[in-house]
């Protein structure tokens, strides 16, 4: 195993040691989480039972004060009537007094004028009349001074009764400013474990999108450790392959060191020889050194002309373009060494009988061919389908 997967197994499993323990720290952190909001809970549930209580404690004491109240508005509005009722006599009797007065003063009026005009009647009649008026006088004011005492009383337990109407109507709204405080309170605690609901929901949610990413983490891990498994393979193959290659060099290279040997063997004989045929032949022949390793070959000839001669060819051998690749110059032609293709052969092609180009074999297969674009003809482009033929 080299040193890459042997770095790429650390690399691996560094990051599952450190997803594993992501992943447990935000599991331990979810779970304190999840207990905290429970607690919360269950003191807001509590919370919410006493201001229950609470609530209907005010609510039973609110309903007694507005009872109350009735009833002192109901005994004001009485006090209220007779006070009225006292005003209406006590103005009736004032009404009484003043028309008596004014009676009075008008009878001591005409008196005087009798008592001037007239002689004089007896004392007794007029005495006893004054007395009966005055008698009605006294009575008028005793009554008068008695319906204003009670007037004043009524007044007093009025004024009283205000008081006490003012200090419960106090007492009233404050009790339902408490009542109005302890709702927005069952309010918001009723609301409060649906607030921590949603949040645990949440939670829950992330808790389990957390999962399933470890979950990822941990397939990938696992088509990583088999990718490796299978890179280790091949670097296995290969290594193997190159041993393989390595064991094949070195017997070529006994191989080649036999045939220069063998040639060394075959030069010798041949220099043997040639002094054998010197002995033989009087007339000079070109000699070969002894140290010589090339042979010397005739000079090849090529018939002149624009078009080279490939013997073992077809010469009625065409075929045509399969794919052209204008970015790197190449093209892929439909025949190959089954046909007698080979590298370095040209073809001319066509397109309506009309040569646009030529290509050069650069790689022949069993049945098709790559070949390098050398010429194409000002405005013309190649194409799949251009038949080729050759030059």
């Amino acid at each position: 195993m080299d040193n890459k997967s042997k770095f790429i197994i650390i690399i691996l499993s560094v990051a599952l040691v450190v997803a594993g323990f992501i992943a447990f720290q935000v599991a331990q952190s979810l779970n304190s989480q999840k207990n905290k909001y429970e607690e919360q809970i269950k003191k807001s549930q509590k919370s919410i039972d006493d201001l229950s209580v609470s609530s209907a404690g005010a609510k039973a004491d609110l309903k007694n004060a507005e009872t109350k109240l009735e009833e002192i508005q109901k005994e004001i509005s009485n006090i209220s009537s007779e006070r009225d009722d006292l005003k209406g006599r006590l103005e009736a009797a004032s009404k009484d007094n003043q028309l008596l007065t004014v009676k009075i003063s008008e009878l001591q009026e005409t008196l005087a004028k009798k008592s001037q005009n007239e002689q004089k009647t007896p004392v007794v009649s007029e005495d006893s009349y004054w007395a009966s008026v005055l008698k009605d006088r006294a009575g008028l004011e005793v009554e008068v001074n008695s319906l204003g005492k009670q007037l004043e009383g009524l007044n007093k337990k009025l004024d009283d009764l205000t008081k006490q109407n003012n200090n419960l109507s106090v007492d009233l709204n404050k009790i339902s400013q408490e009542k109005a405080e302890l709702e927005r309170k069952s309010e918001y605690n009723e609301d409060l474990p649906k607030t921590l609901s949603e949040e645990l929901v949440k939670e829950k949610n992330e808790r389990s999108s957390l999962a399933e990413q470890l979950d990822k983490i941990r397939q990938d891990y696992s088509v990583l450790q088999q990718q490796l498994k299978d890179e280790t393979a091949q670097n296995l193959k290969l290594t193997s392959q190159i041993e393989d290659l390595k064991r094949e060099k070195e017997l070529l290279t006994r191989r080649i060191a036999g045939g220069d040997a063998a040639l060394q063997d075959k030069t010798t004989e041949a220099l043997e020889t040639q002094d054998q045929i010197a002995a033989l032949d009087p007339e000079p022949v070109k000699s070969l050194s002894k140290d010589a390793r090339v042979v010397e070959l005739g000079p090849i000839v090529v018939e002149g002309g624009a078009r080279q001669d490939y013997p073992q060819l077809d010469r009625g051998l065409s075929g045509s373009l399969l794919a052209v690749n204008k970015e790197n110059n190449f093209v892929v032609i439909d025949i190959g060494e089954s046909a007698g293709v080979k590298n370095g052969i040209i073809f001319s092609v066509y397109r309506d009988d009309v040569s646009i180009g030529s290509i050069k074999i650069i790689q022949a297969r069993r049945d098709i061919s790559a070949a390098d674009i050398l010429s194409i003809q000002p405005g013309q482009q190649l194409k799949v389908g251009d038949i080729v033929k050759i030059k």
